[in-house]
């Protein structure tokens, strides 16, 4: 309801003078003037303060605690300033999770390759959580020419239906390595933590200045304290786990690691079938050819961390549709892991013995694009 109009309300303003037009005019600049001044102030001020934010800055690789901004360190620089020593061989990209990442050691494998005349390097992307869906983010960035091999690598529980719901990194990762029609496209998160994500572009900026702000902070505890206070980690959003993580790289076999308690899941909309398909799409579209290893499953984690229907769906199982799918054979005894994902030593050396001689002998059976001009290799049975 309008308030009452009051007895006053209805005269007219007396008319201004020249002089108090000229001033109000005069104070309208003013005012523009330095609204402006202020928005070009804020501007400048942010380009100042974010222009440390650099995969290379000192600070930022001081503070760096994250897999994917050291990998993405290593293109710009191993990959894109030393080129020509890069291409001096087709290159076997293995890309995948910490599993991969601990598996092997790149500089032992590539020495064996060369003593073994093959033209074969390798080179290894694996980062924490790095499960086929935020792999194939990973493939975009690399510079894959035709000739090369990409391999992906796949374990039993990216298959779980709540992967995507129960991975503690994906709110770090997914904004990082998918795009946003991508991240929208995906029906295992709320459509707002969807939108969410998808504000969190552009995507490099956050990790990197985290990283940043981590690695000052570090400086000026060491010259303040004399040392770093230990950070409290804070529990991301999308983490809905209720596993904690037990195990050390220095001890032996420990527990922990991911739980399946209910049937694995090998459909197409699963999120980690959608990352093998990209996977290959982006291999073959760049004119390399593609293969996927299904990494072991020790026998302790089937007996205590797998029910037995999501055991039997996992032995049986041989790859989505299309997709080279090729099993690391042999028997893995807990004396191999030092907890129920990732090799020890002892692990690294059996898994290495496999490793070696199927690239020597080009044996690893992979889908190769139309006009392939790398090495021979296997075809795989059914494609």
């Amino acid at each position: 309801m309008r308030p009452p109009m009051s007895k006053t309300s209805w005269i007219p303003e007396p008319p201004r003078t020249e002089a108090e037009v000229v001033e109000a005019v005069t104070e309208n600049a003013r005012a523009v003037r330095l609204q402006a001044v202020l928005v070009v102030a804020a501007a400048l001020l942010y380009v100042l303060f974010t222009s440390p934010y650099d995969l290379d800055d000192s600070f930022t690789l001081y503070g760096r605690d994250n897999d994917v901004t050291g990998l993405f360190e290593r293109i710009d620089h191993e990959y894109v300033d030393d080129a020509e020593r890069l291409r001096a061989h087709p290159i076997i990209w293995i890309v995948g999770a910490s599993i991969v990442k601990q598996a092997f050691d790149e500089e032992v494998l590539n020495q064996a390759l060369a003593n073994a005349d093959s033209p074969w390097r390798v080179r290894k992307h694996g980062f924490a959580r790095g499960a086929p869906l935020l792999a194939a983010g990973m493939v975009d960035q690399l510079p894959i020419k035709p000739g090369d091999l990409v391999v992906g690598a796949a374990w039993f529980s990216n298959f779980r239906g709540d992967w995507l719901r129960d991975n503690d990194s994906a709110e770090a990762l997914i904004p990082f390595l998918l795009s946003c029609s991508e991240i929208l496209a995906l029906q295992d998160i709320l459509p707002q933590e969807r939108l969410e994500l998808c504000m969190s572009h552009p995507q490099t900026f956050f990790l990197i200045r985290d990283e940043w702000n981590r690695g000052m902070r570090r400086r000026w505890n060491e010259v303040a304290l004399g040392y770093d206070p230990p950070e409290v980690q804070q529990v991301p959003a999308l983490n809905r786990g209720t596993h904690p993580k037990r195990f050390t790289r220095e001890g032996g076999f420990r527990g922990g690691g991911p739980q399946v308690e209910e049937p694995l899941v090998f459909t197409e909309d699963q999120v980690n079938v959608i990352g093998l398909r990209r996977m290959r799409e982006r291999a073959l579209a760049a004119g390399a050819a593609f293969a996927v290893l299904e990494l072991p499953v020790h026998s302790a984690c089937e007996a205590e961390r797998m029910i037995p229907e999501a055991v039997a769906q996992w032995a049986a199982w041989s790859g989505p549709p299309g997709i080279p799918f090729t099993p690391v054979p042999g028997t893995w005894p807990d004396e191999l892991f030092f907890d129920y994902q990732h090799f020890n030593r002892a692990g690294r050396d059996v898994f290495l013995q496999w490793l070696l001689p199927t690239l020597v002998q080009d044996q690893l059976p992979a889908e190769t694009p139309p006009g392939w001009t790398g090495p021979a290799l296997p075809r795989p049975a059914g494609l």
